[in-house]
C-alpha cells in the first residue's frame, strides 16, 4: 500500500476500550516510527469510570470521559451503554479536532447511522460506507445480496417472519431443526435453536421481544439449523471501487452459546476437503465486489460437515475479534493499518492500492490458532467472574516470532460486570498445525492469570482433546465436552474464612505479617494432610447458624482442626484433627454448635493447596484487602483451584487422626505468658496501676479481629505520668517507637493485644509482649472470654517455644503412622502453665555522659526476639534520629548471626532478632558495643535522601467527612472535635485554622520512618517553628480516607489506604502507597515511594485538581516531582541556632496553649466515659416466661439490626430474629426449625439496636406460641389517638370546612383511632422496613380507611430521628387540611452543642391554603390545566390574604443570647418556601431528616414535603422581627391569571424577643440570595434507573401518566404478584432487584419536587448543573427538578410496594407518578417478609362495600 498519504496532519480517536484499543492504538503509533514520518497520527481514547484506569486510557495521546453519556443512562443500562452513545461522542469527535474514528469490534462498529454522523461531519470512518454497513448488518437482507451475487444461503424464510403461521410455513418447507435469528443481531445473541414446531410456537414470541430489547429490533427470520456444521469465515479488504482480495479462511466452528472460543487458519476441514478454501474464498470475495465492499470485513459461511457444502451466514462490516490469526499467518501483514491508510486514501479522493492476491493464496505456509482467555467460568455455564488480577504473567517466551498475546490487563486490573470478559487472545504459529498445539499446550501452561476464574485450564483441556487434535471438532463439540475443574466451590463462608499461610511475610515497614492466628492448629492441619507447614490453608470462624460449607469437584484430602464443632462429609458426621477425604461432588460442612465450645477459630487444609492464588510480597495470606483470594473473605460462589489434592493409594478408606491427648483445650478463661515490657516499668505505669493491671481477669471485646484484640476491664489505668509529652496529651502517648507482634498495646486507656494484621509501630505505649510460644492462643481468644497475663522470664519462655515444637514433632510422629494411640510425652498446649516471674523491662540503661552531647541510651525487652533501643528523653531531636540511623548502620555492617531488621522511629529502634540462632544477652551485648563505638555527637552526619512533592487539599472535605462519622458513630464531644484543624489552632496557642494550615505546609517535611501501616511514613517539619502538636483521638477513628495527613505529637502521618486511625486530620494527599507497583515511583516488589531521610514538600491544590491527580496516580500515569538532597546535620543545627529565640518563643505559647486543651479534655473524656457508664448495658436478662424458648446469642457482640418484630410467626427455619456485628462482621441469628411456627413474644433487655449482649445468659429472643411480653428492649412504644373530622376553620380568616386530624390544623401526630371519614395516611420520610402497608397512599399500599372505622398504623422507627410529617394520600385531601408534623428527637445528636433550645416552641410549619375544596380546584385542573394557585401563605397554621381580616401572625418567641434549632416542615400542596429572619443569619444543619455540616446562610429554599433545621442565634437587639417565607408557586394578584387573593409576602410570623413588646415588627427584609439546599453536601454517598419527561395537565413518567391502581400494589405483590405484567395496571409499575444501585434521572423544568417512598436517596446531579457529584452527595428523601437533569441514587435494599412522585398533589393527581415493586419475592418469604395486621387486609372489601360518596 501506498505510505506517502499525508497522514501528518489526522487525529484517531477509538470508540472502544480494552485489548481491541490497546491494538488500535499500537499501529497508531507505529505510524511515527518511520523516520520520514514523525509524530504521524495523535489518538484519542474515550473511558467511562470504571476503564479510568485501563491502559487505552494511558497509551493514547489524550483521553477524554465519557462521563455526559454515562449521566444519560436510562433505567436498567449498565455502564458500558456509554460507549454506544454516538452522540456524545461525535460531540467528542468534534471538541478535540478529531479527523478518523476506528470503531474496532462490537459497540458501534456496525452502526450505520453512527458511521453516517462521522462522515457527515467530514470525519474520516474507518470502516465501510454506512449504507453498506446498513445493508450487510440486517441479516435478512444481507442474504437477498448474497443471492443476487450467485452464493448459497441457508435454507429459510425470504423475509422476516412476524407470526407462527408463517413461521410453521417455512419450517414445514425447509425441515427442523430451525434456527430463529435476529435480523439486526450479533456477536451469537438474539438466536433460538427449535426442534419441532411446538417449539417453534412456544419460542417466537419470545424471541422476538428478546430482540426488541437487544438491538431495538424485533425482526426475526428463520433458516435451518445445521446440528454438526463447520463455521468458516474469510477475512476480505476492498478498496470502496469494487477491487476485493482475501486473505484466507478461519474457522470458527469452537463455540458456546454461539460465540467463539477458539479460531484457526488454515481451516483444517478445508485441508481436509481440497478445492474448498478456493470456492469460499472466491464467493466471499464475489459478494464484497457486488456491494464494493470498502476496508476490512469478514465473510461467514455454515459448512455441512458431511457433503461440505458452504451457505452465507452473514457478513461483519468491521474488523474481527479474531484478526490476529490471520495476521499470524500472512507476515507484516496490518489489517488495522490498512484501514487507516484507505482511510485516509479515499478521504483525498485517491483509490488505495490492494496488494496482489497470489501473496495470500498459499494455504501451507503457515498455520495459527488462536485461543481467547476470559475472566469467565467454564465449569458454572461460562459465567463472567468480575474481579480483581491479582497476579498477571504473559511476558512469555519473549521476542518469539511464533508467539503474540493481544492484551489489555496487568497485575491489579479489576474486571466489571459491564462488560464482555476477555482478558487476551493467545496467538501461536508454525509451519505444521501439530507443532501449534504443542506449542500452545505449552503458552497455556505458564500463562499466569491469577484472580477470579478464567478458562485457561479449559483451553488446556480443548487443546489437548483428542477430537480437537484430529480436527474433527464442529459447532457441537463444546456441547459433549466435559470439563470439570480440579477445584471447590464455595457455598457459604462463614463468618470469616480467608486464605493464610505460614508463616506470613516478613517484610516489615508496616506490612502485616498475616498468617494464620493460631499456627499450631494451621500446620497441624497441613500435616495431616501431608502438606509442608507453609502451605496455605484457610483461616473460618463459624457461629451457630452460619456455616462454612464447600463442594469439591475432584476427589481431595482435608483436615479441619481448631476448636470442636460439627464436620460433615455428604451429611455424614466425621472428626475434626483427623484425615479426611472428600469424593467427587462431595460436601464438605463446618458447623458451630449452639452451645458448649470455646475457641474461635479453626483450620481447613487441602492437600495441594491453593496453587492458583499469587504470592503478594512473599505471602499468599490474606491481609487488608491484599494477598489470599481477592484480598478478603470466601463468600458464597466462590471457587478455589486446588493442587495436586487426591488421595494415593489406600489412604481413601483411612481416616487417622491426632491423638486426643495431644488436641488443645480452648478453655473459657486463658491464661497467656507474657514477657514484662517494653514498657511497664514505673516510668510509665504506676506500681498500683502495674498491680491492678496484671491482677485483672480481662474480658475480649466484640471489637476485636485479626488487626488486634479489645479488651475490657478497667475504665481507667493508673499511670505514672499525667501526659505522654511532645508524643500527645494522654499518658499513653509516646513518640513513635515500633511495636512487634503480640505486643500488649495501649490505645488511651483500652489495652489492644497487636496481633497478625497489626501494626509495626506507632505513638502508643506497649506494657508486655506475648510469648512466642503462648501466640497461637490469641487465635482462639472468643468475644465475651477472658484472659489473665502472667509474666515469665526470656529463658522460661524459651522452654515455651520449645514445648510447641515438641508437640508438633509428635504430631508429625502420629501422621506418620508411627505412635497411634500412644500416650504423649508432651503435656497438653492449652494446660502449660509456668511460674510467675516479673522482670525489669529495661535491660540495660547508660546514663548520659556528662557534658559529652551523648544521649541516654535504654534498651527495653520487646519480647522473645526483639529489643527496642531508646536515645534521650521522650522530644524530638534531629541529633537523636541521627544517632539511631548511625546504630543501625554499624550493627548491619558486623553482619551479627541472628540479627534481622529494625524499625527505626523517632528516637528509638526496634531490633529484631531469630532467639534460635542469637540468645537475647548476645544481642544486648552487640548493641551495646555498638553504641560504646558511636561518637558523642552526630554533628558531622550527613544523610542523602530525595525531596519529593506531594500534592496537598488543606482541610478537605473526605477529612471533615470521617470527622462527622466519628461524631456520629463514636463521641459526639472531645476538645478537637468538631474540627480537627480548628483543634490544632487552639492546641498550638495560633490565632485561627488558617495560620495553623499556614505552618502546616510552611516547612518541607523531614521522614523520620517508615511503617506502622503499610508503608505508612512519619514525617516532622524540618522548620521547628512549624512543629505542632495534637493529641490522638481517644477512642481512634474506625474511618480515615486513603491519603489523609494527621498529626498526633509532633508527627504527622500520611495514611495509605481507608483504614481506622487517631491522628489528627488536616488535609489530603496522595499516599506514598501503590497497590500493585504502577507507575514510575514504584515497583510490584516495593509498592511504597517513601524511606528514612527522604524530605516532602507539599504544594496545595483544590479539591477538583486532587480527583484528577488521584485518578492518575491510580491508573500509574502520576509522577512525584523528585530532585536529590543531602541532609547536613551541621547546616540543621546551625539553622536552628540561628531560630533559637523564635522557637522558644513558639513552644512557650504552644505550651500553655496545650494545657488549657489538655484540661478541657481531661473534663470532656470525663464526661463521656461518665455517660457510657450511664447508658451501659451489662444488665442481665429478665426471666424467661414460663414455656417460652430462648433463642441465645451466639457470641458477644453489638445488637445492628432487630428485622423480626414482636407478634411475627417463623415460618422457616432461616428466617432472621437479630443481626448481631462482631469482628467489624454482621452475624445473622436465625430462628432455627424447632421455632418455624412459633411467634416472637418479646427480647431480652441487652436486645436493642446499638447494644452489646453478652454471655453466657439469655439475651436473644423468647418464642412462644402464646403472644406475650418478656421484658422488653425495644424503642419506646408511643401511641396517641389521632381522630379524622371535618370541621370549620379560618387560618388565614377565610373561613371553610377542613378535614382535620384531633380537629386542628396542622394536625397532632402519631397512631390513627377513630375514622370519621375514608382517608389514607403517609408517615413522610419513615422507611417503613417490613412495614409498607403502614407506608399509607391509597391504592399502593392500601386501601382507603372508611368512615367509622379504627385502623391502627404500627411501625418502628428503627433509629432514624430528625424531622418528618404525615399527611393524607388519598387524591389531594390533605390540601384541605390534613398534615401534621412528626418531629423524633435525638438525644445523642452529635451536634447538639450548636443550640441550647430544642422543643415545641421552635417547631415551624409552612403550608399553603385554598379557599375552594381541593376536589373542585382538582376538577378545573383538569378542565383547565392550570394548577390551583393557594388564597395564601400560612406559618405555623397563620396567615393573611388581600381583603381578609388581619388574623394575628405566629409568634415564636427567643431569648436574647440563645442559640434556637428551628425545625422547619413544608407541608405544602403546592409552592416552595424562602425562608428567612429580618437581621438575622441562619444556619442549616439538618435536611429531610439528615444531618451535615452545618452551612451558614441567609434564606433558604424549601420545597414541598422537605424538611429543614435550621439554628438561629437571638444575639440582635431585644425586638420584634419578621419571619418571612413567602410561597412561590403559582402567580400573585395583580399578575396574569394571578390568585386576586394571593400574596406571598403576607407569608409572615414573628420572632419576639423576652422583653419586647408585643406589637408587629417594623424590620425590613434583608436576606440575600441564600443557599439553595442541593447546594449543601450531605456525607454519605451510596449509588444507585428510570427516567421521566413531565409535562401537564395530563403527567408522565416515561410516556405514561400515572393511574391510580383499584387494587393495592402492595397487596398484588404478597398475591403472588412476581413480575410487572402480573399487576394492574402493569405499565406503570416498575420491579427492581434486590440490592441493586437504582439510578432515577429526571429532566424538566418547574420545580417540580420528587418524593421517593421508603428511601433515602443521594442526589449525584442536581437540577440546573452539569456536575455529577458520587463523593459526598446531597441525601434527601425529596429533591427539586427545576431545570437540567436531576439525576439520584438510592439502593434496592427495603424490599415493599414504594411511590415516586411529584409531591405537588395536583401534579401528583394528574399522573406525574410511578410506583416500584421493590424485590416482590422477598416481600413474601424471608427475613425482609411484610408483616402485615388483619385489619389492614379488611380495608379493602371494607372500603369497595361505600357508597361512592363515602369513599
Amino acid at each position: 500500500m501506498s505510505s506517502s498519504s499525508p497522514s501528518s496532519k489526522h487525529k484517531l480517536l477509538i470508540a472502544n476500550r480494552g485489548e481491541i484499543a490497546v491494538r488500535i492504538l499500537r499501529t497508531a503509533k507505529s505510524f511515527s516510527q518511520t523516520p520520514e514520518r514523525p509524530n504521524t497520527i495523535s489518538t484519542v481514547a474515550v473511558y467511562t469510570p470504571t476503564d479510568a484506569l485501563s491502559p487505552h486510557v494511558s497509551l493514547a495521546d489524550e483521553a477524554v470521559s465519557l462521563s455526559r453519556a454515562v449521566d444519560q443512562l436510562g433505567p436498567g443500562q449498565s455502564e458500558g451503554n456509554a460507549y454506544l452513545n454516538a452522540k456524545a461522542i461525535l460531540e467528542i469527535c468534534k471538541e478535540h479536532g478529531v479527523t478518523m474514528v476506528h470503531p474496532g469490534y462490537g459497540f458501534l462498529s456496525e452502526n450505520a447511522e453512527f458511521a453516517k454522523m462521522i462522515g457527515e461531519e467530514g470525519i474520516i470512518w474507518l470502516g465501510p460506507k454506512h449504507d453498506v454497513i446498513r445493508d450487510m448488518g440486517i441479516k435478512h437482507e444481507a442474504r437477498r445480496i448474497a443471492l443476487r451475487a450467485g452464493i448459497h444461503v441457508v435454507p429459510g424464510s425470504e423475509e422476516c417472519v412476524d407470526s407462527v403461521e408463517r413461521a410453521v410455513e417455512v419450517a414445514k418447507r425447509v425441515g427442523f431443526p430451525m434456527i430463529l435469528k435476529a435480523t439486526a443481531g450479533g456477536g451469537g445473541m438474539g438466536m433460538v435453536v427449535c426442534e419441532n414446531e411446538e417449539e417453534l410456537e412456544a419460542k417466537l414470541g419470545n424471541t422476538i421481544e428478546r430482540a426488541k430489547t437487544l438491538f431495538g429490533d424485533g425482526r426475526v427470520f428463520l433458516e435451518r439449523y445445521f446440528s454438526a456444521a463447520r463455521h468458516i469465515e474469510v477475512q476480505v479488504f476492498g478498496d470502496g471501487q469494487g477491487k476485493v482480495i482475501h486473505f484466507g479462511e478461519r474457522e470458527c466452528s469452537v463455540q458456546r452459546r454461539h460465540q467463539k472460543v477458539l479460531e484457526e487458519s488454515p481451516s483444517p476441514f478445508c485441508l481436509a476437503n481440497p478445492g474448498l478454501r478456493d470456492k469460499i474464498c472466491e464467493a466471499a470475495v464475489r459478494l464484497c465486489e457486488s456491494i464494493k465492499y470498502g476496508s476490512a470485513g469478514t465473510v461467514e459461511f455454515i459448512v455441512d460437515e458431511k457433503t461440505a457444502q458452504f451457505f452465507f451466514l452473514e457478513m461483519n462490516t468491521r474488523i474481527q475479534v479474531e484478526h490476529p490469526v490471520t495476521e499470524a499467518v500472512h507476515l507484516n501483514l496490518d489489517l488495522v493499518r490498512m484501514m487507516i491508510e484507505h482511510g485516509i486514501a479515499e478521504r483525498a479522493g485517491r483509490t488505495v492500492k490492494l496488494p496482489l492476491q497470489p501473496s495470500f493464496d498459499d494455504p501451507n505456509s503457515l498455520h495459527a490458532i488462536e485461543v481467547r482467555i476470559y475472566s469467565e467460568n467454564p465449569f458454572e455455564n461460562f459465567n463472567p467472574s468480575p474481579g480483581v488480577l491479582q497476579h498477571v504473567e504473559l511476558d512469555i517466551e519473549k521476542d518469539a516470532p511464533w508467539l503474540r498475546i493481544d492484551s489489555w490487563i496487568s497485575t491489579g486490573t479489576t474486571i466489571t460486570p459491564f462488560y464482555d470478559p476477555l482478558l487476551c487472545k493467545v496467538i501461536v504459529s508454525d509451519t505444521r498445525r501439530e507443532a501449534v498445539l504443542g506449542k500452545l499446550e505449552k503458552v497455556l501452561e505458564k500463562v499466569k492469570i491469577q484472580g477470579p476464574p478464567n478458562n485457561v485450564e479449559f483451553l488446556l483441556s480443548l487443546v489437548r482433546n483428542e477430537v480437537f487434535r484430529d480436527g474433527k471438532a464442529n459447532t457441537k463439540f463444546l456441547d459433549s465436552f466435559k470439563f470439570v475443574p480440579q477445584s471447590f466451590t464455595v457455598v457459604s463462608g462463614g463468618l470469616e474464612s480467608t486464605v493464610q499461610d505460614y508463616p506470613g511475610r516478613s517484610v516489615g515497614l508496616g506490612i502485616p505479617p498475616s498468617g494464620p492466628m493460631d499456627s499450631l492448629a494451621f500446620r497441624a492441619a497441613n500435616i495431616l494432610v501431608g502438606n509442608p507447614h507453609t502451605t496455605e490453608g484457610i483461616e473460618i470462624i463459624v457461629v451457630p447458624n452460619v456455616d462454612f460449607e464447600a463442594v469439591f469437584h475432584t476427589t481431595s484430602v482435608v483436615a479441619v482442626t481448631g476448636r470442636e464443632l460439627e464436620v460433615k462429609i455428604d451429611d455424614k458426621v466425621v472428626d475434626t484433627w483427623t484425615h479426611l477425604v472428600v469424593p467427587s461432588g462431595g460436601r464438605l460442612l463446618i458447623r458451630a454448635p449452639q452451645s458448649g465450645t470455646s475457641g474461635l477459630r479453626n483450620y481447613l487444609a487441602v492437600r495441594g493447596g491453593f496453587p492458583s492464588i499469587p504470592k503478594y510480597l512473599g505471602s499468599k495470606s490474606t491481609s487488608m484487602g491484599l494477598g489470599g483470594y481477592q484480598g478478603r473473605s470466601l463468600l458464597r460462589g466462590d471457587e478455589i483451584a486446588l493442587g495436586d489434592s487426591q488421595p494415593i493409594g489406600a489412604e481413601e478408606n483411612e481416616h487417622w487422626r491426632v491423638p486426643q491427648e495431644l488436641v488443645p483445650d480452648y478453655p473459657a478463661e486463658w491464661v497467656v505468658h507474657v514477657l514484662d515490657g517494653p514498657q511497664d516499668d514505673k516510668e510509665y505505669l504506676s506500681p498500683e496501676g502495674n498491680a491492678e493491671f496484671y491482677g485483672t481477669a480481662w474480658k475480649v471485646s466484640a471489637s476485636s479481629n485479626r488487626m488486634g484484640i479489645r479488651l475490657e476491664g478497667l475504665d481507667s489505668i493508673k499511670w505514672a505520668r499525667k501526659n505522654g509529652g511532645e508524643g500527645g496529651s494522654h499518658p499513653s502517648n509516646i513518640l513513635d517507637n515500633g511495636y512487634v507482634l503480640g505486643a500488649l498495646n495501649i490505645n488511651g486507656d483500652t489495652p489492644v493485644i497487636l496481633t497478625n494484621e497489626g501494626p509495626d509501630m506507632g505513638g502508643y505505649i506497649c506494657f508486655c509482649t506475648v510469648a512466642v510460644g503462648d501466640r497461637w492462643k490469641l487465635g482462639q481468644l472468643s468475644p465475651g472470654q477472658y484472659v489473665r497475663f502472667k509474666r515469665i522470664s526470656w529463658h522460661q519462655s524459651r522452654r515455651l517455644s520449645k514445648n510447641c515444637d515438641e508437640w508438633l514433632s509428635q504430631v508429625v510422629r502420629s501422621a506418620k503412622n508411627q505412635e497411634r494411640g500412644a500416650e504423649s510425652s508432651v503435656a497438653k498446649l492449652s494446660r502449660v502453665e509456668l511460674d510467675e516471674t516479673p522482670q525489669d523491662p529495661k535491660l540495660l540503661e547508660i546514663s548520659q555522659g556528662a557534658g559529652s552531647g551523648r544521649p541516654r541510651a535504654v534498651f527495653r525487652q520487646a519480647g522473645d526476639g526483639a529489643i527496642l533501643v531508646e536515645y534521650g528523653p521522650m522530644t524530638l531531636d534531629f541529633n537523636l534520629r541521627a544517632r539511631i540511623h548511625a546504630l543501625e548502620t554499624l550493627i548491619k555492617s558486623k553482619n551479627i548471626t541472628g540479627i534481622g531488621t529494625f524499625c527505626p522511629c523517632i528516637r528509638s529502634t526496634v531490633c529484631h532478632f531469630d532467639p534460635l540462632v542469637v540468645s537475647q544477652q548476645g544481642v544486648l551485648r552487640a548493641l551495646m558495643e555498638a553504641d560504646n563505638e558511636l561518637p558523642h555527637q552526630m554533628t558531622d552526619m550527613e544523610f542523602p535522601g530525595r525531596r519529593i512533592t506531594f500534592p496537598i487539599v488543606l482541610n478537605d472535605k473526605w477529612s471533615r467527612d470521617a470527622i462527622f462519622r466519628y461524631m456520629k458513630s463514636t463521641r459526639s464531644e472531645a476538645s478537637y472535635l468538631p474540627s480537627n484543624v480548628e483543634y490544632l489552632a487552639k492546641n498550638n496557642g495560633l490565632e485561627d485554622a488558617n495560620e495553623a494550615l499556614a505552618k502546616l505546609v510552611g516547612s518541607d517535611w523531614f521522614v523520620f520512618g517508615v511503617g506502622f501501616y503499610l508503608a505508612c511514613p512519619f514525617l516532622v517539619p524540618v522548620d521547628p517553628r512549624c512543629r505542632l502538636v495534637g493529641q490522638k483521638m481517644n477512642p481512634s477513628r474506625t474511618y480515615t480516607p486513603r491519603g489523609a495527613i494527621g498529626i498526633a505529637g509532633v508527627v504527622a502521618a500520611i495514611y495509605p489506604v481507608e483504614s481506622p486511625g487517631g491522628y489528627m486530620l488536616y488535609g489530603r494527599t496522595l499516599p506514598a502507597w501503590q497497590t500493585w507497583g504502577r507507575g514510575k515511583d514504584f515497583t510490584k516488589d516495593q509498592p511504597w515511594l517513601l524511606q528514612p531521610f527522604d524530605q516532602v514538600h507539599f504544594e496545595p491544590i483544590n479539591e477538583e485538581a486532587y480527583v484528577e491527580l488521584e485518578q492518575a496516580f491510580d491508573a500509574g500515569r502520576h509522577t512525584f516531582p523528585t530532585e536529590s538532597v543531602t541532609f547536613s546535620m551541621k547546616e540543621y543545627t546551625s539553622f536552628v541556632e540561628s531560630i533559637r529565640e523564635q522557637v522558644a518563643t513558639f513552644k512557650k505559647v504552644q505550651a500553655d496553649a496545650v494545657a488549657i486543651e489538655e484540661r478541657r479534655e481531661e473534663e470532656l473524656l470525663k464526661k463521656w466515659l461518665s455517660g457510657k457508664r450511664t447508658s451501659g448495658n451489662q444488665k442481665e436478662v429478665d426471666e424467661v416466661t414460663a414455656g417460652s424458648t430462648p433463642v441465645l446469642s451466639p457470641l458477644m457482640a453489638s445488637v445492628w439490626k432487630i428485622p423480626a418484630s414482636k407478634e411475627r410467626v417463623i415460618k422457616t427455619a432461616d428466617e432472621i430474629l437479630v443481626v448481631l456485628e462482631a469482628m467489624k462482621t454482621e452475624i445473622p441469628v436465625r430462628a432455627g426449625e424447632s421455632n418455624v411456627g412459633r411467634s416472637v413474644v418479646a427480647y431480652g433487655r441487652e436486645v436493642g439496636v446499638g447494644l452489646q449482649v453478652t454471655l453466657p445468659i439469655p439475651t436473644m429472643l423468647s418464642l412462644l406460641l402464646a403472644l406475650g411480653l418478656v421484658g422488653s428492649a425495644l424503642a419506646e412504644h408511643h401511641v396517641i389517638p389521632l381522630s379524622i373530622t371535618t370541621g370549620t376553620i379560618a387560618p388565614d380568616g377565610f373561613e371553610r370546612r377542613a378535614i382535620l386530624p384531633n380537629g386542628t390544623f396542622p394536625g397532632p401526630l402519631s397512631r390513627l383511632t377513630n375514622m370519621r371519614q375514608s382517608t389514607s395516611i403517609h408517615w413522610h420520610g419513615f422507611f417503613q422496613a417490613r412495614t409498607s402497608y403502614a407506608d399509607g397512599p391509597s391504592f399502593v399500599n392500601q386501601c382507603p380507611i372508611p368512615p367509622g372505622n379504627v385502623f391502627h398504623y404500627a411501625f418502628d422507627t428503627a433509629g432514624q430521628t430528625g424531622n418528618y410529617w404525615y399527611h393524607s394520600h388519598l387524591s389531594t385531601q390533605y390540601c384541605d387540611g390534613l398534615r401534621g408534623a412528626f418531629v423524633v428527637y435525638d438525644p445523642d445528636d452529635p451536634l447538639k452543642d450548636l443550640y441550647d433550645v430544642d422543643d415545641d416552641s421552635t417547631i415551624i410549619t409552612l403550608a399553603d391554603w385554598y379557599h375552594d375544596f381541593a376536589p373542585d380546584a382538582q376538577d378545573r385542573f383538569f378542565q383547565t390545566g392550570t394548577v390551583p394557585i393557594p388564597d395564601s401563605g400560612l406559618i405555623n397554621g397563620k396567615g393573611r390574604f388581600i381583603g381578609g381580616p388581619e388574623v394575628p401572625f405566629a409568634v415564636i418567641n427567643v431569648k436574647q443570647g440563645l442559640r434556637y434549632r428551628l425545625r422547619l416542615f413544608s407541608i405544602a400542596c403546592r409552592p416552595f418556601h424562602t425562608f428567612s429572619v429580618d437581621n438575622h443569619n441562619i444556619t442549616v444543619m439538618e435536611l429531610d431528616g439528615v444531618e451535615h455540616d452545618p452551612v451558614t446562610v441567609d434564606n433558604v429554599d424549601i420545597f414541598a414535603a422537605q424538611r429543614v433545621s435550621v439554628i438561629l442565634h437571638a444575639d440582635q437587639p431585644v425586638d420584634n422581627y419578621w419571619i418571612r417565607a413567602p410561597p412561590t408557586g403559582g402567580a400573585a394578584a395583580g399578575t396574569a391569571n394571578g390568585n386576586p387573593n394571593f400574596n406571598p409576602n403576607l407569608t409572615l410570623a414573628i420572632l419576639r424577643y423576652d422583653g419586647a413588646p408585643e406589637e408587629e415588627p417594623t424590620t425590613n427584609n434583608t436576606g440575600a440570595a441564600g443557599v439553595k439546599l442541593n447546594d449543601v453536601h450531605l456525607l454519605t454517598s451510596p449509588s444507585t434507573s428510570s427516567s421521566h419527561n413531565p409535562t401537564y395537565p395530563s403527567s408522565t413518567s416515561n410516556n405514561i401518566s400515572y393511574i391510580s391502581p383499584t387494587v393495592p400494589v402492595l397487596l398484588q405483590i404478597l398475591s403472588g404478584a412476581a413480575k410487572p405484567q402480573d399487576v394492574l395496571p402493569s405499565e406503570q409499575i416498575f420491579w427492581i432487584p434486590p440490592n441493586a444501585t437504582i439510578e432515577i434521572s429526571i429532566p424538566g423544568t418547574g420545580a417540580h419536587p420528587f418524593h421517593l417512598h421508603g428511601h433515602n436517596f443521594d442526589v449525584i446531579k442536581v437540577a440546573n448543573s452539569n456536575v455529577t457529584n458520587f463523593v459526598n452527595p446531597p441525601r434527601r428523601d425529596v429533591t427539586p427538578v427545576n431545570g437540567g437533569n436531576t439525576t439520584f441514587r438510592f439502593k434496592s435494599d427495603n424490599p415493599g410496594a414504594w411511590f415516586l412522585h411529584c409531591h405537588i398533589d395536583w401534579h401528583l393527581e394528574a399522573g406525574l407518578a410511578i410506583v416500584f415493586g421493590e424485590t416482590p419475592a422477598e416481600n413474601i418469604e424471608g427475613p425482609h417478609a411484610q408483616i402485615t395486621p388483619d385489619d389492614w387486609l379488611a380495608l379493602c372489601p371494607e372500603y369497595d362495600d361505600l357508597d361512592p360518596d363515602q369513599q
